[in-house]
């Protein structure tokens, strides 16, 4: 799916671990703690992420959550020189990690070292700003900022699409923008997404830089037994 993602800085409400990192100079071995119960990552109501759902658009496409792979999840402590890990195994959607589909609940980084997971809302009940972050990435002239916010619009109680009325409705939208130093300026990606309660995503709508260049609606779906 073509989704862009911010390399899945999809999620100024954030559910975040500490996000201490290692220090420079320990004076032991971190202290790992591996609990690894391979739970499946925060489904909701309006994201439900169940193995064996499915959700089929009008563009053709089929999303699904059939595929998982585990991600190691830490919680770091840096105390008196010493660094404590608490690490699981959580089982998330594959597809929905590399590209960001209807199963994602929450965005992960930092998997291949010792500091803390960090997660980011893709979608929030409460009408207003929930996610606002600012970066930067490349080096030296190939450098460039991110501006990446989203926001929930409104809460609908109601939504038709075809001949399909769906009940409890957000409707959130992602605004993010890079600026390319080399460049002098850089993409602009505003996307807009309606998720149903009880369901999932019923649509969503993607310009860059102001053309559209993407938009779908829900044409049928299969949540699993849970």
């Amino acid at each position: 799916m073509k989704y862009f993602i911010s390399l899945i800085l999809f999620s100024s409400l954030i559910t975040s671990c500490n996000k201490d990192k290692v220090p420079s100079e320990v004076e032991c071995e971190p202290i790992i703690n591996q609990n690894h119960s391979n739970d499946t990552v925060f489904p909701s109501p309006y994201l439900m992420a169940y193995p064996g759902s499915w959700w089929e658009y009008d563009n053709g496409f089929i999303d699904s959550c059939e595929y998982w792979q585990s991600i190691p999840i830490r919680e770091t402590i840096s105390e008196n020189g010493c660094l404590y890990v608490d690490e699981d195994m959580w089982i998330l959607p594959e597809p929905l990690y590399l590209t960001g589909t209807i199963c994602y609940d929450s965005g992960v980084t930092n998997p291949n070292d010792y500091s803390s997971t960090t997660f980011y809302k893709l979608v929030d009940t409460i009408v207003g700003v929930f996610y606002d972050h600012q970066g930067t990435g490349g080096q030296g002239q190939y450098s460039y900022d991110l501006d990446d916010s989203a926001e929930t619009i409104a809460r609908l109680d109601s939504m038709t699409i075809g001949a399909n009325t769906y009940y409890d409705v957000l409707h959130t939208e992602r605004t993010s923008h890079i600026y390319y130093h080399h460049l002098g300026g850089g993409p602009t990606y505003v996307t807009q997404y309606w998720f149903a309660k009880n369901v999932g995503k019923i649509k969503w709508h993607r310009e860059v830089n102001g053309s559209l260049v993407e938009e779908a609606e829900l044409v049928d779906y299969f949540i699993a037994p849970y």
